[in-house]
């Protein structure tokens, strides 16, 4: 799988995701919490090890549009089914000021990989172009 159909993966996971907490109740948002602004990526084997395999750093526009930095490290896995791995998002190791800094301070090893994901919370159902 090439590193576009990853991506697109990863975005279509989130979607997935807010979708299932939309439905649950009228006052619910993204999947991250609006009031927190790093958090990291932590992988469960099949074997039960939980490891920090990335950080994401959410930057607000306005209370409907933000971005999501993602740095994801090296061994990062997407999961599946297939491979058995999970994907659990938690508050952050480290608070950052903003996207300077996190971009500036973020652990971006060889291997490492970013991810932009641009978001619009909204309860208005868009209409295709």
């Amino acid at each position: 799988m090439n590193t576009r159909h990853r991506i697109a993966m990863l975005v279509a996971v989130g979607g997935i995701a807010f979708g299932a907490l939309a439905t649950q109740s009228r006052s619910a948002r993204a999947q991250i919490d609006p009031y927190r602004a790093s958090y990291g990526v932590y992988e469960t084997t099949p074997e039960g090890e939980t490891v920090l395999r990335g950080e994401i750093y959410r930057e607000m526009r306005d209370p409907t549009r933000y971005d999501e930095h993602w740095v994801l490290y090296p061994g990062y896995v997407y999961p599946s089914a297939n491979n058995g791995v999970t994907l659990t998002i938690r508050p952050g190791l480290r608070e950052y000021r903003s996207t300077n800094d996190f971009f500036a301070r973020v652990p971006f090893g060889r291997g490492s990989r970013y991810v932009h994901v641009a978001n619009l919370d909204t309860y208005e159902r868009p209409v295709a172009q």
